[in-house]
C-alpha cells in the first residue's frame, strides 16, 4: 500500500470524525438554546401577568383617588386622605410602567432566545454538510487506496512479476498494457484438445477423457470435457477442452501430452478397417471383397459409422471371413489369390491379397 495513499485516507477519516463531533455539538447547542427559548417565553408570560395586575391595581387606585376628591371637596374628609390616596395612584402607575418594562426585556430575550436556535440550526445544517463531505473525501481517499491493492478474484500461484517495488506502472489509458503480477489457477487445469473435423460430431459435454503427459511419463489423469467451441478453425479443427483435477499439483501450465477422448462406446459390432470398402452408399449399403477358398468374392453389407480409420460392419460378415483390406483395382469376382494377414493389426478378420493368380 502507498504511505501517501494511506496517510490521505487516514486524514479524510480524522476530518469526517472530527465533522461528526462538531455536528453533534451544533445539535446540542440548539437543545440548550432551546430551553432558554422556553424560560424567556416562560418569563414573558409571567410579566405580562403581572402587568395585568398593576393595572388593574392603577384602576382600583385611580377611582379611590377620584372618591376621595369628592369627599374633600364637601368637608368630608381631610386633605390628608387625599394626598394619600394620590400617593397610592402614582405608585400604581408607576409599578404598571415598571411591569411593561420588564415585558419589553423578556420579549427581547426572547427573540434573542429564537435568533441563537436559528443560528445553531443553521450551524446544524453547515455541519451535515461537513459531514457529508468528509464521508465523500473518506470514499474518495478510499479508492484511491484501494488502487494500490491487487487482489486476485481466485486463488492460485504467481507465475510471472513485470514490476518491483518502486517501479513505475502506466496506467491503461496511458498505454500500459503490461500485467503486474500473471496469476494461475493450479487446482483444476484447463486441457485444451484440438479436435479434427472426422470427430466434432460426435462430441459432447462431459465425454470422458484421459491424459498422459510427456514429463510425467506413466501416470493417467482422468478428466471429462467442460467445454467447446461449436466451430471449427480454418485448419478443420475444433477446440475443445477438458477440466482436470490438479490435487497434487503435479501437472504444470505450458505441459504437453496425449488426450484420448471417449466420443462413443464401443461398438459391439464387428469393425473393419475403411479401406476394406469398395464402394458405400449415403443409406448405409456397401460392399467389401472377401477371398474363399482362395477366390475373390465380392460381398454386400450394411455399413454402421465409419470415423474414416475403421467401419462399423452390422450385417454381411462373419468372423470366420477373410476380408481384403487394400483394394487395388486389379481384383474382380472369382480371381484366385493368395492371403496372407494384415501384419499391422494381427487380426484374422482382414486378409491382405499376395498375388493374384
Amino acid at each position: 500500500m502507498s504511505p501517501s495513499c494511506s496517510k490521505s485516507r487516514d486524514r479524510a477519516q480524522a476530518a469526517l470524525l472530527q465533522a461528526k463531533a462538531k455536528l453533534k455539538l451544533s445539535e446540542a447547542r440548539v437543545l440548550t438554546f432551546d430551553a432558554d427559548r422556553q424560560t424567556a417565553a416562560a418569563t414573558v408570560m409571567q410579566a405580562e401577568a403581572d402587568i395585568a395586575k398593576f393595572t388593574a391595581a392603577r384602576e382600583y387606585r385611580h377611582k379611590e383617588r377620584d372618591r376621595i376628591a369628592q369627599l374633600v371637596q364637601r368637608n368630608a374628609v381631610e386633605q390628608r386622605l387625599r394626598d394619600e390616596q394620590e400617593q397610592q395612584y402614582q405608585e400604581a402607575v408607576a409599578a404598571e410602567r415598571t411591569g411593561a418594562a420588564v415585558v419589553a426585556t423578556d420579549k427581547a430575550a426572547l427573540a434573542a432566545a429564537e435568533a441563537r436556535i436559528a443560528q445553531a440550526q443553521a450551524e446544524v445544517e453547515q455541519s451535515r454538510v461537513d459531514v457529508d463531505a468528509g464521508a465523500a473525501e473518506l470514499a474518495k481517499a478510499q479508492v484511491l487506496t484501494d488502487y494500490t491493492r491487487i487482489t486476485s478474484p481466485y486463488e492460485g500461484i504467481v507465475t510471472r512479476r513485470n514490476f518491483h517495488d518502486g517501479d513505475f506502472i502506466r496506467s491503461a489509458a496511458e498505454g500500459g498494457n503490461t500485467p503486474v503480477l500473471s496469476v494461475a489457477r493450479s487446482d483444476l487445469m484447463r486441457v485444451v484438445i484440438m479436435v479434427p473435423d472426422l470427430d466434432v460430431p460426435y462430441v459432447d459435454l462431459g465425454d470422458p477423457a484421459r491424459i498422459e503427459v510427456d514429463a510425467l511419463a506413466g501416470q493417467v489423469f482422468q478428466g471429462k470435457v467442460s467445454r467447446f467451441a461449436y466451430s471449427e478453425t480454418e485448419l478443420k479443427l475444433m477446440r475443445t477442452e477438458v477440466d482436470l483435477p490438479n490435487p497434487d499439483n503435479k501437472l504444470r501450465d505450458g505441459m504437453y501430452g496425449t488426450a484420448t477422448l471417449l466420443l462413443q462406446p464401443p461398438s459391439q459390432n464387428m469393425t473393419v478397417p475403411s479401406t476394406c470398402l469398395i464402394e458405400q452408399s449415403d443409406n448405409g449399403d456397401g460392399a467389401v471383397y472377401l477371398v474363399r477358398s482362395g477366390k475373390v468374392h465380392r460381398q454386400r453389407v450394411r455399413v454402421g459409422k465409419d470415423d474414416g480409420r475403421e467401419c462399423e460392419i452390422i450385417e454381411g460378415l462373419s468372423l470366420a471371413d477373410q476380408v481384403v483390406v487394400r483394394y487395388n483395382g486389379s481384383i474382380a469376382e472369382g480371381l484366385a489369390v493368395e492371403t496372407s494377414p494384415l501384419k499391422d493389426t494381427g487380426t484374422k478378420d482382414h486378409a491382405e491379397p499376395e498375388s493374384p493368380r
